[in-house]
């Protein structure tokens, strides 16, 4: 019973490590590329989120006038993991704003 418990213990550290392993190759995949996302743009901590349609992935961006909160957008630019965001999410820094026509809920 002992063993099992201990086996079951390993099982979800080693599950866990990997998973946060696999969340840290994917800022780091992001880091310095130029890419686009889209989605809708939200409140964050210090900075703006955007939050694709399925809610996958986030991106911070810094604020701007060029953004309302509320609004769709399509957003090209650098990734970065470093920055003064606090959401903790990888940081798109826009080069290109497009705004486009995706419903937002509140």
């Amino acid at each position: 019973m002992r063993r099992r418990f201990s086996l079951l213990v390993m099982g979800l550290v080693l599950l866990c490590s990997m998973t946060a392993l696999g969340k840290r190759s994917h800022h780091a995949r992001a880091k310095g590329r130029l890419l686009t996302a889209t989605g809708c743009i939200a409140e964050g901590t210090e900075c703006l989120v955007l939050r694709s349609p399925s809610g996958v992935k986030r991106y911070s961006i810094g604020r701007t006038d060029k953004l309302q909160v509320g609004h769709a957008y399509r957003i090209t630019g650098r990734g970065s993991t470093t920055g003064t965001c606090m959401e903790g999410l990888p940081i798109l820094s826009p080069q290109r704003i497009i705004e486009v026509k995706l419903h937002c809920s509140q």
